[in-house]
């Protein structure tokens, strides 16, 4: 999601309902590597003064290309720092390799990371206006940050995390019956119970487990996802006060989520959970018209599956522009990038669209057979 003060709730971001897990999976062969580039310039005024403004309680961890500001423990946030440099990296060569211009980071991205979050909420009402209760992360153009905090704190894991607790206590009520009942004198009972004590443990195990996957996984895509948002508006590929329409940014974006730190990621391979989503919403008639689609900058309110629905929606037309029409998706970024005053109509923007790629007849058949032809690669 990106925050841009120019325009009406131009934020750009992403809503994470985690526990239907957002997992997503990219890859492009040379995200291990590493771009070559030195640490950019220090800059300890600059430092002080966030410090100052966010207060106490704050630290910072800094990368090679980011400052990161955190009141969680620094574990975290060093993790966090990783990932962002992974997204440096993946963004670059990326760009690179598809041939799009981006120049270098002239100095250090700031990212706010916030342990819970009631104090994220809090910064993002009082820094950048933001009222809207869905999203857990953000890019604001205005200040130029990205700010989330870790979903081990939401309101959805604290539910699971419940009924973990409540698993614990009937094995603790178990153990404690297990050792009110003798073997000898009843072994029959005894055993009963140190069946049920094993089988309540493993499921109890596999909920731990879940429960650490869908955090591990939530905090990555969204690291990633507000990671791209900064660089796109820091690199010269987008620029800051425009309002892009909503497919553009958070196309581009959701092209970057990654769910496993251990693989590449970014634009080039597939995104199960958006994937899964797009397909399911055109089986059900649900996808927004193209015609429409293109001229949305700022989405209406809306259901969280409605919501999901135009992200996934957002994340195949980008996809499916960059693999098959990819010079003129640039041309497109960059007529925006000329645009006066920072924001057009939607009749010119979905003018730009077709002198772009072409009548949007022709356009919308084209990306319905690719959204149809989706289902095939569920079994590679």
């Amino acid at each position: 999601m990106i925050r841009k003060n120019n325009f009406p709730d131009s934020r750009f971001g992403m809503p994470w309902p985690t526990l239907g897990l957002l997992t997503m999976s990219f890859c492009l062969t040379a995200s291990a590597d590493r771009v070559e580039s030195r640490p950019l310039r220090d800059e300890p005024q600059r430092r002080r003064q966030i410090l100052r403004e966010l207060g106490p309680s704050f630290s910072l961890h800094d990368t090679d290309h980011f400052l990161v500001f955190h009141d969680t423990q620094r574990d975290w946030a060093t993790q966090r720092g990783r990932l962002l440099e992974k997204s440096h990296d993946q963004f670059y060569t990326t760009m690179q390799q598809a041939g799009w211009p981006v120049r270098p980071l002239r100095r250090r991205l700031v990212c706010v990371l916030f342990h819970d979050r009631k104090r994220f909420s809090e910064y993002a009402r009082s820094t950048d206006r933001l009222l809207e209760h869905w999203p857990n992360g953000y890019y604001s153009s205005s200040t130029n940050r990205i700010a989330f905090y870790n979903d081990a704190t939401s309101a959805e894991l604290r539910k699971f995390g419940a009924s973990i607790q409540r698993q614990q206590n009937r094995l603790d009520q178990l153990y404690l019956r297990l050792q009110d009942t003798p073997g000898p004198a009843q072994p029959a009972r005894r055993g009963a119970i140190e069946a049920q004590n094993q089988s309540l443990q493993r499921q109890l195990e596999g909920q731990r487990r879940q429960q650490w996957l869908i955090v591990e996984r939530a905090n990555a895509a969204k690291t990633t996802h507000e990671a791209v948002h900064q660089l796109a508006f820091n690199s010269g590929l987008q620029k800051r006060g425009v309002a892009y329409p909503f497919w553009m940014v958070e196309g581009l974006a959701t092209n970057f989520e990654s769910r496993d730190l251990n693989r590449p990621f970014g634009l080039g391979v597939d995104n199960p959970t958006r994937r899964t989503m797009l397909r399911r919403a055109a089986q059900r008639g649900e996808l927004v018209p193209l015609g429409q689609l293109v001229v949305i900058v700022k989405p209406a309110k809306q259901s969280n599956a409605q919501r999901n629905t135009l992200y996934a929606q957002a994340w195949g037309l980008f996809r499916y522009l960059f693999e098959r029409r990819r010079p003129q998706l640039l041309q497109l970024f960059r007529f925006h990038a000329t645009v006066h005053g920072g924001q057009v109509g939607p009749e010119a923007l979905r003018q730009a669209f077709a002198d772009a790629f072409g009548p949007l007849e022709a356009v919308e058949a084209g990306w319905t057979r690719y959204v149809a032809g989706l289902k095939a690669q569920e079994r590679r």
